[in-house]
């Protein structure tokens, strides 16, 4: 039974690092206004690869829908500061373009459709696990301990 126990424990701690997160993000300079969420699931602890973006961008009063990434990236997230960068693909009505964010505490220096950009006023949040992963946990959770309840227990005399 322990043996059971001990691999059901197992499992559910393996199944933390595939845990998604969800991160705000925010940054504004030279006439651009950018908000938006990473989703990402955690590799190691506190290293992220980034499986979708979501957000807008603003400039000159043209509103840009951040539509996904558009590269595979990564980045490092701790005590409330990420390092990494993050590729998304923008459209606006028929255009659209691809930005590139390279960012590190509160700096950033974005590349893309509209020109570069750069400044000291990136925020990124703490991550929120999605409701989903902590739903799935939890169940194989209840699974788990049902099953031990139900094996039966062989005794040695």
């Amino acid at each position: 039974m322990t043996r059971y126990l001990l691999s059901a424990f197992a499992l559910l701690l393996g199944t933390t690092a595939l845990q998604a997160s969800v991160f705000s993000f925010s940054y504004s300079g030279a006439g651009e206004s950018v908000t938006g969420t990473l989703t990402a699931t955690s590799t190691l602890p506190g290293i992220y690869t980034i499986t979708g973006v979501s957000g807008t961008v603003t400039e000159s009063g043209t509103t840009w829908t951040i539509t996904g990434q558009s590269g595979s990236n990564t980045f490092i997230y701790s005590a409330g500061s990420g390092t990494g960068t993050v590729d998304f693909n923008v459209s606006s009505g028929a255009s659209t373009g691809t930005d590139d964010v390279a960012f590190a505490g509160d700096t950033f220096a974005q590349t893309g459709t509209n020109g570069v950009n750069a400044g000291f006023n990136f925020v990124m949040t703490d991550p929120v696990a999605e409701p989903r992963t902590l739903l799935l946990l939890g169940s194989m959770g209840l699974g788990f301990w049902l099953l031990a309840r139900k094996l039966p227990v062989r005794t040695r005399l």
